[in-house]
Parts: C-alpha cells; sequence; structure tokens
C-alpha cells in the first residue's frame, strides 16, 4: 500500500470504555484512539502528545432505537432532536413506528 504503514500495536492492556482509555492515555500506559472532545484539552495543556495528527478514521454512524414514541419522554425527545440538529437532519433519519 503506497504511502501507508502498518503496524501491528502489541500490549497487555485493553479497555471498552473511553473513561478508562482515557485515563489509562493520561498515566501514560500507552498509545490511545480517543474522541476530540476528550483529548482536545489535553492537548492543549501538553497532557497528551497527539502522535498521528495527520490519520483520523471515517465518520461512524449513530443509531437510536426505541420502542415506542407514544410513551416517549419529553427528555429523550429533546436528546434526539438535538443530536439531528448538531448532526444535520441530512444524516440522520427518526423512524417511527406504530
Amino acid at each position: 500500500m503506497a504511502g501507508k504503514e502498518l503496524f501491528e500495536a502489541k500490549g497487555n492492556f485493553e479497555g471498552n470504555s473511553t473513561d478508562v482509555i482515557f485515563r489509562a492515555a493520561l498515566a501514560g500506559i500507552g498509545i490511545a484512539r480517543l474522541p476530540c472532545y476528550m483529548t482536545d484539552p489535553k492537548f492543549a495543556s501538553g497532557e497528551l502528545i497527539h502522535i498521528l495528527p495527520g490519520y483520523s478514521l471515517p465518520n461512524t454512524d449513530i443509531a437510536v432505537l426505541f420502542a415506542n414514541t407514544r410513551n416517549l419522554a419529553r427528555k429523550t425527545r429533546a436528546f434526539f432532536d438535538l443530536i439531528a440538529a448538531h448532526f444535520g437532519e441530512k444524516h440522520s433519519a427518526l423512524v417511527e413506528t406504530a
């Protein structure tokens, strides 16, 4: 693959929680792939170092599933509306079922 380098990361730590991985990175345990909202302030303060600034992952989908909108709490509906407004209507679809 021209222009790309591959490597296999090895180690004995893994986590399935961004909070745990974030704390591990802050503790200097290793390399982490984390969302910008968590890392940007730490890059600015120097607590974390961005080692692959030219690398980015493709966007991913967010799916919100729920059984019935008739009994949907107002807070939940407001959250759905906030997500749709933030990410854009063209990228979201709220499908209501009977």
